[in-house]
């Protein structure tokens, strides 16, 4: 632990929680007469949540939690209680650092499957938030969140110590790719009426249609597999699917 090698391997994550209990108890006696800086302490407390509890298994050479599975559970629990103060507080900034730390433990699990999985559930999380509140900034901010996410996976998990190189494309991981599409899609879709294809509504769509396709570019036809032409095909059909869902509603 740091230069003190003989001290608790946990010490710095509940020397970390005692930071965060210490800002939560701050940020609530602040909520009423200085609300702006009671949401910057609320919001670092979250962050520090998160890192104190990353700190469980890495960055020592005894992690305290040396079991991954239950290290990923501890922080998919954190990034959910992130979002569960950004709909009390009503904070799209909060949602945010929710989605953010959902992604890198996505990164940090690493397996394909968590990965797409967790990455769906990012777009749903901020298809859930614009629907309820219409925080669509948010939903962009998302579209790249886990675009991004799908990308650096795809590009074998360098964030981790791998080498950086093209992972081959599958089925699944195309099929994740379209899913995330049509979820993402659905926000400016299927919007509250009288709410006009405009600003951040009109961004979402077209920052959506872009990366996703530009991702899924770069994962199938560059590697030149038999099924590249299938993999397009399908995609040209949900395409067509959706703009002409966006013709009819508009």
């Amino acid at each position: 632990t740091f230069p003190f090698h003989d001290l608790p391997t946990m010490l710095p994550s509940i020397f970390g929680y005692a930071i965060v209990a210490g800002a939560w108890a701050i940020s609530n006696r602040w909520a009423s007469s200085l609300p702006s800086l009671s949401r910057y302490v609320l919001g670092a407390a979250l962050v520090m949540l998160y890192f104190a509890t990353l700190r469980l298994s890495f960055f020592s050479l005894e992690p305290a939690v040396q079991n991954k599975e239950v290290e990923l559970t501890l922080l998919i629990g954190v990034a959910t209680f992130s979002g569960a103060v950004a709909v009390h507080r009503r904070s799209p900034y909060f949602a945010a650092i929710a989605l953010i730390e959902a992604c890198i433990t996505a990164l940090i699990g690493g397996g394909a499957l968590f990965v797409f999985a967790l990455s769906a559930a990012v777009c749903l999380a901020a298809l859930a938030f614009a629907r309820r509140y219409g925080w669509f900034p948010l939903l962009v901010s998302a579209t790249l969140l886990a675009y991004t996410t799908h990308f650096i996976w795809a590009l074998n998990n360098p964030v981790m110590g791998n080498e950086a190189r093209l992972v081959s494309p599958s089925p699944v991981s195309a099929i994740f790719v379209l899913l995330y599409i049509v979820i993402l899609a659905s926000g400016p879709l299927f919007r509250l009426s009288g709410i006009p294809e405009k600003g951040w509504i009109a961004v979402s769509a077209f920052v959506n249609g872009l990366t996703g396709y530009a991702l899924y570019f770069f994962m199938t036809v560059p590697a030149h597999t038999p099924q590249v032409s299938i993999y397009h095909a399908t995609a040209s059909v949900i395409f067509l699917l959706l703009s002409t869902l966006f013709w009819i509603h508009e």
